[in-house]
């Protein structure tokens, strides 16, 4: 963890960047790779690891708030350590903080708070936008309307509802940015994440094959048999394959054993370079990324699979076919599969 010295006078400026999670992540190796001082600000442990992994500093943050009825005594805790942070940090007015999502963050929107009172606060939504919660009355609303009331007496700073699922889920808006005279830039993720994973100089152990693992036993969105079917089929084959599960969903099978893996807190896209011939899984999007590269086939097995939601299917296997423009390969059948895992 970086060391927080309060007596530097004059330094180079420092990029501060809120990562709830992997994909804000990516903006800030982007921005190490350039060259630039980073340090990431997070709450997930699989980002702390990593960048503990790689180099980068970090602030380490607890959690808000949880489902405990503790979580008053939690928020206190939190807003007590983000204070006590900002206070031994030298933030000058150089110093820039990116917050790179409407909701889902509420450690990055009280860190923007404090922060702005000295630094420069910069917001860019990578994400989904997230429209504003336009739902009516139900008991899941009405607890939220409670949090957010204690959000605002123990973090004092005013959020709104955005839809998500139609779940009310707190986040911010127009007059936030202009509380704290926050700037919107624009930032091409796309690009940028890109440039990220060809420039990945991680180096692991190299193996032909990948298989990206998203836990979708868990998720509700396969049928289970057939999910277990397709990893009997495809683990009996006498090929190399690792095997990257998702650092969260976890698939719970015997049909590991003996199976070599990747780190799961390392993002997928960034093992892409240590692979040789495939890379393979059912519907994750990392797909897109992997079919950038010229010397491996991005491989989707969304086919061999029984969905619960034939339209959910249809609306992903069109957005992979859309945004990786037509290059990745869809199987119809293990034959299929095994012939091209076999080359």
């Amino acid at each position: 963890m970086m060391k927080l010295n309060k007596n530097i006078k004059k330094r180079k400026r420092i990029n501060y960047v809120n990562c709830p999670s992997y994909r804000s992540l990516f903006f800030a190796i982007y921005l190490h790779d350039k060259g630039e001082k980073v340090v990431v600000v997070t709450l997930n442990n699989n980002v702390k690891r990593f960048c503990k992994k790689v180099g980068i500093d970090y602030i380490f943050l607890p959690k808000p708030i949880n489902k405990s009825l503790n979580f008053l005594n939690l928020l206190f805790r939190f807003r007590r350590r983000v204070n006590d942070i900002l206070n031994k940090i030298n933030i000058q007015k150089s110093d820039r903080f990116y917050l790179l999502d409407n909701c889902f963050t509420l450690e990055g929107f009280y860190f923007v708070k404090k922060f702005s009172e000295k630094g420069e606060v910069l917001f860019s939504c990578l994400y989904d936008h997230v429209l504003p919660f336009k739902g009516g009355f139900s008991i899941n609303w009405f607890m939220r309307v409670i949090l957010k009331f204690i959000v605002k007496y123990v973090l004092d700073i005013k959020l709104i509802f955005r839809d998500v699922n139609s779940k009310p889920v707190l986040g911010i808006n127009k007059d936030f940015l202009d509380t704290y005279g926050i700037h919107e830039v624009d930032i091409d993720y796309g690009k940028i994440k890109a440039k990220v994973v060809k420039k990945s100089s991680l180096k692991l152990e190299m193996h032909d094959n990948l298989f990206i693992d998203q836990g979708l036993l868990s998720l509700n969105i396969l049928n289970k048999e057939s999910v277990l079917n397709l990893y009997k089929n495809l683990f009996s084959m006498k090929i190399d394959l690792a095997i990257k599960e998702h650092p969260n969903f976890k698939t719970e099978s015997n049909l590991y054993i003996e199976k070599v893996f990747y780190q799961d807190y390392v993002p997928v896209e960034l093992i892409f370079g240590n692979i040789k011939k495939n890379i393979i899984s059912i519907y994750s999007s990392s797909l897109i990324s992997a079919s950038e590269f010229k010397n491996i086939k991005a491989i989707s097995l969304l086919e061999l699979v029984e969905w619960k939601n034939k339209i959910y299917k249809q609306k992903t296997k069109q957005k992979l076919v859309k945004v990786a423009k037509n290059k990745i390969i869809f199987v119809k059948s293990f034959d299929e599969l095994k012939r091209i895992l076999s080359k």
